[in-house]
């Protein structure tokens, strides 16, 4: 039984007894296209693993390593996720809405096209990530840090961006309309800009 076939016989199990996947070696490994919706995992080493196209709708990750994995137009809806490190990871286009993504670091991960609506990114790091024609409408942002991140034509209507950090971020054509920004820090020179579009 090769590696792939062991460690997808542990996580369909686990699924399928609503367990949980405790510190799993699943780095490198091809699970795209898969259904792991409601896979419970702590402490996973998924660096470079191939999420593409997986369905991974209601699950759950603690404490897991995700540097330079791909979730590109993976299903993540309704995922809970804390403390979790996603350098250079992939998301484009995926679907994320209603997710919870909390103090976790995703420095230079990629977000392009991704669906964060009713999402909550609470004391998350996307330090020089991007979020170019991202969805983040009435998303719970309090504290996230964004800066360097590209958010070019993302929408951030009705969002809580509550003391977030927006230092050196580029936000050419954001929808700000409706969004709470109280607190939240921006190069001086186009902070009172924002404040016409909201």
């Amino acid at each position: 039984m090769s590696v792939r076939e062991q460690v997808l016989t542990i996580i369909q199990k686990a699924i399928k007894h609503n367990e949980k996947v405790d510190n799993l070696d699943i780095k490198g490994l091809d699970l795209s296209f898969l259904d792991l919706s409601g896979l419970i995992a702590d402490r996973l080493s998924g660096q470079k693993t191939n999420f593409n196209a997986a369905l991974l709708s209601n699950a759950s990750f603690r404490d897991c390593n995700f540097d330079e994995a791909c979730f590109q137009d993976s299903n993540l809806q309704e995922a809970d996720i804390a403390d979790c490190f996603f350098y250079k990871t992939q998301f484009q286009n995926a679907r994320m809405n209603k997710a919870k993504l909390a103090i976790s670091f995703c420095s230079e991960a990629c977000f392009d096209g991704v669906d964060l609506s009713d999402s909550t990114l609470v004391g998350t790091s996307f330090d020089n990530a991007s979020f170019i024609n991202a969805i983040l409408k009435r998303t719970d942002a309090k504290s996230v840090v964004f800066i360097g991140a590209d958010l070019t034509g993302a929408d951030l209507s009705n969002g809580d961006f509550e003391e977030a950090d927006f230092t050196d971020a580029k936000l050419d054509g954001v929808n700000w309309k409706g969004a709470n920004i109280y607190g939240a820090i921006f190069n001086e020179s186009i902070r009172n800009k924002i404040i016409t579009l909201i």
